[in-house]
């Protein structure tokens, strides 16, 4: 089957709408993170464009679009990454249970699966992390025109952290390593702290740069 950043939007969004399970609320955070990241690079192109000589961007300016651009699609691979390890944790369920080591194996695939789908969301709010010190570059120096489409990029990328984070915890719920469960925990927590001031200050910028062009 395509991976999702293959399909047309239309049938994505068929396929999110159906009773299949997935690709489901992680893939949609992975393309929403995707979509920010795609605005960053428009209002980068932009401002580039508007700014040096013959369309041609500063180096510093083309190294941060190749970042941009390559965050982008690292994002759409996790959305499909997302429905791949749910569906190994839904194969692992299905494992016979008829003998006492048909049990354990499947208590440890479980284990392994569930592991697997809390490392997706949380490499996703790291790539957001990384996708939030983008945008703080960005939004200040974008062009005028442009700088609605970097405030909603960080809106975008504010909803897909925060979305992450909910599917780490479904997981974390069903997990019985402790230590794992802890060390993911503090990475969650370390990875949120000061998101919230950050996007604030980011759509102060904004507003001022939209009132004050």
């Amino acid at each position: 089957m395509a991976g999702l950043g293959k399909l047309t939007l239309e049938h994505y969004l068929e396929r999110l709408a159906s009773d299949n399970a997935a690709p489901g609320g992680g893939a949609a955070a992975a393309v929403t993170a995707a979509q920010a990241a795609a605005l960053l690079s428009m209002a980068l192109r932009i401002t580039s464009k508007g700014a040096a000589p013959a369309a041609t961007p500063t180096s510093e300016a083309a190294a941060l679009l190749a970042q941009v651009d390559a965050a982008r699609a690292r994002l759409i691979a996790l959305a499909d990454a997302d429905g791949e390890a749910f569906d190994a944790v839904m194969a692992a369920y299905k494992l016979p249970t008829m003998t006492a080591p048909e049990k354990a194996a499947r208590k440890d695939a479980i284990q392994k699966a569930l592991v697997r789908a809390t490392e997706v969301p949380l490499e996703l709010m790291q790539r957001l992390d990384d996708l939030f010190a983008y945008a703080g570059v960005v939004l200040p120096s974008a062009k005028p025109s442009v700088v609605s489409d970097a405030a909603i990029a960080v809106e975008l990328t504010y909803a897909a952290i925060q979305s992450a984070r909910f599917n780490v915890r479904i997981n974390l719920r069903y997990l019985r390593d402790e230590d794992y469960k802890l060390q993911v925990k503090t990475r969650m927590q370390d990875l949120m702290r000061g998101k919230q001031s950050l996007r604030q200050g980011l759509q102060r910028q904004a507003k001022q740069l939209i009132k004050n062009p």
